[in-house]
């Protein structure tokens, strides 16, 4: 389990796409946005706000790499 802060710059829409090897799930501000049970990748466009947002990343096992990319889709 991870948590960390999301910094986003300006408000707008952004996707988000995570990838994992095995179950997990990504939280963002206290709302559970993406799981997935058997891994792979998944994706969610949200309108973020300007500033500071709680991100939490939640992996069972498995090998592999857990990666999350933040694309500006305006």
């Amino acid at each position: 389990e991870w948590e960390g802060v999301l910094y986003i710059p300006e408000f707008g829409d952004y996707q988000l796409v995570f990838q994992s090897p095995s179950q997990a799930s990504l939280w963002l501000d206290g709302e559970q946005l993406i799981a997935t049970e058997e891994g792979g990748e998944q994706q969610q466009t949200r309108t973020l706000a300007q500033g500071n947002h709680s991100l939490r990343l939640v992996a069972n096992d498995g090998e592999g790499l857990l990666t999350l990319a933040i694309v500006d889709v305006n």
